[in-house]
């Protein structure tokens, strides 16, 4: 039965004693007798540790217990008159019910309070390699592009040793393609058989595959579930500027240091092609062309459509849901919004640029945009929201350093690439740690 009494709770039973009861007969289970009173504090975030204040507590066995939202929470102690436990994440506002020998007493309303926190997933902050485990104790060098799966699985460019890496919902942390131990090299292959050359850019299809910016490669390469690696676009060319930008079949054209790439819904990948300040546009056929900029030779910072825009060092990329391209323009320390027929605008650029303001484009690095058409970036001392109304949010911005936290306080050291979640988790590569924002 669920016991609803007015407040304070104050539940009685009787204990039925049969009179013709037989000596040495077992003796009747004793029932609870249980009132709540009180609740201290009656809100707070994740972790709270919050006291109960009634009688009869002590009636409590290790199969009761204390929900929060039907949700158990961490009894620390118990008295008589007091029952001391833990609030659970995101366990929500509702009633602290107390259950004993199958009977609920509801108790007054805690209201939760949701806490936006910043916590390591993997990684050391002191200490680096390519060492896998699971979370801390795993070993990322210098850690740049991340993607997420549709199962909450998490991959990481560790550019530093020339491999991809694998985090499952778990935070056990395993190397997916590429050797464990550093080697710069072009080989196809599976798992430790396949060769990197200081992978950057990341991004992930639909199907699960994944697409590597391999810089120093000249190539963007892809990456199977199951860790198979191949050359989706790309090869070798003689070092002269003008030969670095062709465009065409995939076999054949050329890309001059490749740095961010994104997949778009339809399973196209946009390469952010930085030496030759353009984006390039590969479809799922394989075929390779200039989506935006110039070449080599014209670079610059100027809007328009096609090859009459110009970027002076384009690097990462992000799409939102309705195929607008942000591109981090880097040497402009800009941010230049590019739409699905080519047409390039400066979203924030140099003329916002402020050096006595330590929080804002100074350091624009990586950039992400959420289901709802924010964007993300990267600034000095942390992450920056700007809407699609172009208002700017101090999203996480707690400084430099490698305190985990809610955001407010939290700080930040390289934030070198970013991605979302489905459930719009924020996940992002710190100074060899992969790390994650989310509601606590």
């Amino acid at each position: 039965m669920r016991n609803k009494p007015l407040y304070p709770v104050a539940i009685a039973f009787l204990s039925l004693v049969c009179s013709c009861q037989k000596a040495g007969s077992p003796a009747t289970p004793t029932i609870s007798n249980i009132t709540i009173t009180s609740l201290t504090p009656t809100h707070g975030p994740y972790n709270t540790i919050d006291t109960l204040t009634g009688k009869g507590f002590d009636q409590l066995s290790p199969l009761d217990s204390v929900d929060l939202n039907g949700q158990k929470v961490t009894i620390l102690s118990h008295s008589d008159q007091q029952i001391i436990f833990q609030i659970p994440s995101l366990a929500g506002t509702g009633h602290i019910d107390v259950w004993s020998k199958g009977t609920e007493y509801e108790g007054p309303v805690f209201t939760y309070d949701s806490v936006l926190l910043v916590t390591t997933v993997a990684g050391s902050s002191t200490d680096f390699g390519e060492v896998d485990g699971k979370g801390l104790d795993a070993r990322f060098y210098r850690p740049w592009g991340i993607a997420v799966d549709h199962a909450g699985n998490i991959y990481v460019a560790d550019m530093g040793g020339s491999c991809i890496r694998k985090i499952d919902t778990g935070a056990n942390v395993t190397t997916l393609a590429g050797p464990q131990t550093y080697e710069e090299a072009y080989v196809d292959g599976t798992g430790a058989a396949a060769r990197f050359a200081l992978p950057l850019g990341l991004c992930i299809d639909q199907q699960g595959f994944l697409y590597v910016a391999d810089q120093n490669n000249y190539r963007v390469r892809k990456v199977s579930p199951s860790g198979v690696v191949t050359t989706f676009a790309g090869t070798l060319w003689d070092g002269i500027p003008k030969d670095g930008s062709t465009d065409g079949d995939a076999s054949t054209a050329t890309f001059d240091t490749p740095w961010g790439v994104v997949c778009d819904s339809a399973g196209n990948i946009f390469v952010a092609d930085i030496r030759n300040n353009k984006i390039r546009e590969i479809t799922p056929s394989g075929i390779v062309s200039s989506f935006a900029g110039g070449d080599y030779y014209h670079g610059g910072f100027a809007d328009g459509q096609g090859s009459a825009a110009q970027f002076l060092g384009p690097t990462a990329l992000t799409i939102d849901p309705h195929g607008n391209l942000f591109v981090v323009d880097a040497t402009a320390q800009s941010i230049r919004k590019v739409t699905p027929d080519g047409t390039v605008s400066t979203l924030l650029g140099p003329a916002f640029h402020d050096p006595t303001n330590p929080d804002y484009l100074l350091a624009i690095g990586a950039i992400a945009a959420d289901k709802s058409g924010n964007i993300y970036f990267t600034a000095f001392a942390g992450i920056l929201e700007m809407t699609p109304t172009g208002q700017i949010i101090r999203y996480a911005v707690g400084g430099v350093g490698e305190l985990d936290g809610p955001v407010s306080v939290a700080t930040y050291r390289e934030i070198s690439g970013m991605t979302f979640d489905d459930k719009g988790t924020l996940y992002f590569t710190d100074n060899n740690r992969v790390r994650k924002i989310a509601w606590q």
